[in-house]
């Protein structure tokens, strides 16, 4: 997870939540290196997550992926992004 824009990201901890359509979720937390990892059933999911370093109003902000991410049994999923935007 990170905090910024598509070419300058800044790592955050937090948490990671990926949620497939009939709306089961899977969570995992990042390290300070905003790393996660993930061992979702074959599927589509849209991941999003929050850091306790990305805060507005007193609450922590929604980041979110930029799209759908489909899991298969054959091919794992590498670089997924989940991104706290800043206003």
């Amino acid at each position: 997870m990170a905090l910024g824009h598509q070419q300058n990201r800044l790592p955050l901890p937090g948490t990671v939540v990926a949620q497939n359509v009939a709306g089961g979720q899977f969570t995992t937390t990042t390290g300070n290196n905003g790393r996660f990892r993930l061992s979702l059933p074959t599927g589509s999911y849209r991941l999003t997550g929050h850091s306790p370093q990305v805060m507005a109003d007193g609450q922590q902000e929604l980041c979110s992926a930029a799209g759908t991410v489909h899991v298969t049994r054959r091919r794992p999923v590498h670089d997924i992004w989940v991104v706290c935007s800043i206003p």
